[in-house]
């Protein structure tokens, strides 16, 4: 191989590993509703779930966290957003961040809703197809592109999945009065600042959650731990959303 293509080649590859680099960590949760021609099998059976082509965005939570672990930007791509909106939004931000998106059930809810509601309105979400190997959304066995927390923590399915409620309860978290099944009923009734401020909360949780289990699978040390987790805990506390939540915050940063 000659010079010149020796350096063309190695350009491109250097070019390929700029696109292909992550930036960072985005905490991901979606509040949703049934989307229109759903209808349950048996109506007379109530909370049935649909399949995740049935739903339609109603809150896209989001907590972006730089390299360092440090947080950055706590809040909503629904803001000011319809869902259309909201999704291309998400979409145009993840391609051009590349970050690591961090859920809890992601991959068998948050994610796969995403690519519906992409699918439904013509908007192209390559990254989640097209990822680079250790960097793919949809890869289970690598946290690179995506960290689904909930399958991580029952090891891939070998153990019984927990619900986030009792996970945050063991790091001295309290989990707030509404849950998922009253999304729908709030929405309808008109109360959608407390379906955001609800999603908003859950992403809270995930965040950090996320961060000590960064910890405990030696990702750093616990002097790095309980930084960022005070910086976590000081962005919860000022922000509109969360800062009611109730956190034993010694308990949590393990002091």
């Amino acid at each position: 191989m000659n010079s010149r293509l020796r350096v063309l080649r190695d350009l491109e590859k250097s070019r390929r590993r700029e696109e292909c680099a992550m930036s960072g960590y985005l905490v991901l949760d979606l509040e949703t509703v049934p989307a229109d021609g759903w209808q349950p099998k048996d109506p007379e059976v109530p909370g049935e779930f649909p399949g995740t082509i049935y739903h339609r965005i109603v809150s896209f939570g989001s907590w972006y966290f730089n390299e360092q672990f440090e947080p950055v930007r706590l809040g909503n791509f629904s803001d000011r957003r319809d869902e259309r909106e909201a999704v291309a939004a998400f979409v145009a931000w993840h391609a051009r961040m590349k970050p690591a998106i961090v859920t809890w059930n992601g991959r068998g809810f948050d994610l796969p809703v995403i690519a519906h509601r992409c699918l439904e309105y013509g908007i192209p979400f390559p990254a989640y197809y097209h990822g680079e190997r250790g960097r793919d959304c949809r890869y289970r066995y690598h946290q690179g592109g995506s960290f689904d927390l909930m399958d991580y923590l029952s090891d891939h399915g070998a153990t019984k999945a927990t619900a986030l409620k009792r996970v945050v309860e063991l790091l001295g978290i309290r989990h707030g009065a509404v849950t998922g099944a009253d999304v729908r009923a709030l929405w309808e009734a008109d109360r959608r600042a407390e379906v955001r401020a609800y999603c908003v909360q859950d992403v809270a949780m995930t965040a950090l959650v996320w961060l000590r289990v960064e910890l405990l699978r030696g990702t750093f040390d616990l002097e790095t731990f309980q930084r960022a987790g005070a910086l976590a805990l000081d962005a919860i506390r000022s922000t509109a959303e969360t800062k009611r939540m109730v956190i034993d915050q010694g308990r949590y940063l393990l002091k």
